[in-house]
């Protein structure tokens, strides 16, 4: 497991809460109702860009300079490293379940016209969101 860290931008909202965005990942925004909620959200934010990343063929984003991260700091907004597990190689596992579950999912992934790993992979990580 690798693990990265990007700086985001904590910036608090007049009506409460945070937001949250990448300076040096345009497009990763998230939120919370308090700081913790925020770091938080900010991480799954963080890993969900970061596949999408690895599944298009892009790279990991470039790490802004310091020196530009100090001069981003103002007041309402807070500086805060947040790491994620980035995306690696794919892994073959072996997976056991009800003969009956599996021909369920064999039909939707042929309705998807998707593969079976890929439509478990999306399932397990619309579970780990929900679950957050």
């Amino acid at each position: 497991m690798k693990e990265v860290s990007y700086a985001a931008a904590f910036e608090e909202q007049p009506e409460g809460g945070y937001t949250v965005t990448f300076p040096g990942i345009p497009g990763a925004i998230t939120e919370g109702d308090d700081f913790k909620e925020a770091w938080f959200n900010a991480r799954e934010a963080l890993e969900l860009i970061l596949e999408a990343r690895a599944e298009t063929g892009e790279g990991l984003p470039e790490q802004d300079p310091l020196e530009t991260l100090a001069a981003m700091m103002t007041p309402g907004i807070k500086m805060q490293l947040v790491t994620a597990v980035a995306p690696t190689k794919a892994v073959r596992i072996n997976v056991t379940m009800d003969a009956g579950l599996l021909e369920r999912l064999n039909r939707r992934v042929e309705e998807t016209g998707r593969s079976r790993s890929a439509f478990i992979a999306d399932a397990v990580r619309k579970s780990l969101r929900e679950d957050a």
